[in-house]
């Protein structure tokens, strides 16, 4: 395994490193193809590693809904890159995090070596450019962080504070947020694409968390459930949310091989409930004959909020 390591001298803690690199080589012993880098900006190291020049110019390590700490890039000759940020090896991070870090991004690399992935479900069972495509990309993404995150709270048992779980009613407050302000914009402009470029990655965001959310409660016996408000669940979420992480929960850790089939049958399942989620909320996809097209449902009631 190649390192390159980009850190404050003065505030690195070496110890938390070895820790968190042996973790990550437990779970690829085989890693002749593998690059770790450490790095003082994340943004930059994914913007000039990332194989898609599109997405990458697009990467954004703070986001609307969460702060990015690692990514793992899939290259075109077979490499993997795994970026993480410096500051989880500072002396004042907390602990633990470093391994759980190195080790969720190590998953996502075993996965994808076993012919597990998810994330790229699209561009395997349906036409990139059409409605349904983007939905089935978000379905394959939540289903992979579930698996992720599953094998990571079946060995870190111990509740978190800062868990997507814990932090849920957080994240819903965030996101709606977004599309209150998105949609105020929109009652005055009418512009599609300024309000899909808002609400479009916020509710990828937050599918992306249920993942997280639905591995938590799923771990613990079902035992610990995100404290959301009877408005917030009513607005933001819906039956179809919870028909989502009912689905995802069939799905096996990462730590255990499965059939692509079966998981692949899973995440049509998941699309399904995303789909419907994402029209309670008040916004959907179409493919018309110009191409797609975002519906826009309920500005005025978003805009009231």
């Amino acid at each position: 395994m190649e390192v390159s390591l980009t850190a404050p001298a003065e505030d690195f803690d070496k110890d938390a490193f070895i820790s968190a690199v042996e973790q990550m080589l437990a779970i690829l012993p085989q890693n002749d193809d593998l690059r770790l880098e450490v790095t003082t900006d994340l943004r930059a190291s994914v913007r000039a590693k990332h194989p898609d020049k599109d997405y990458a110019m697009k990467f954004e390590q703070s986001r609307d809904l969460g702060f990015v700490m690692g990514k793992t890039l899939n290259q075109d000759d077979g490499s993997t890159d795994i970026i993480v940020d410096a500051q989880l090896f500072s002396h004042s991070a907390r602990p633990g995090d470093a391994e759980r870090t190195l080790e969720h991004e190590a998953l996502h690399v075993a996965i994808g070596r076993r012919g597990e992935k998810l994330s790229d479900i699209r561009d395997r069972h349906s036409d990139p450019t059409c409605a349904y495509g983007i939905t089935l990309e978000v379905a394959g993404t939540a289903c992979e962080e579930f698996r992720v995150e599953r094998a990571l709270w079946a060995k870190h048992t111990t509740p978190r504070a800062d868990s997507q779980l814990a932090d849920f009613a957080g994240t819903l407050q965030r996101f709606e947020a977004v599309v209150a302000e998105a949609s105020g914009a929109y009652q005055r402009d009418l512009a599609v694409g300024r309000i899909l470029e808002k609400v479009g990655p916020a509710f990828n965001a937050l599918a992306t968390a249920t993942g997280y959310v639905a591995a938590e409660y799923d771990a613990s016996s079902r035992t610990r459930r995100p404290q959301i408000s009877n408005d917030a669940s009513r607005c933001l979420l819906g039956n179809a949310w919870a028909d989502l992480v009912d689905t995802l929960i069939q799905l096996p850790p990462a730590d255990r091989s499965a059939d692509r089939i079966d998981l692949d049958a899973i995440a049509y399942q998941a699309a399904e409930h995303i789909e419907a989620w994402l029209a309670h909320i008040g916004f959907s996809w179409e493919d018309r004959d110009d191409g797609l097209f975002f519906h826009v449902m309920k500005p005025a009631q978003w805009a009231a909020v």
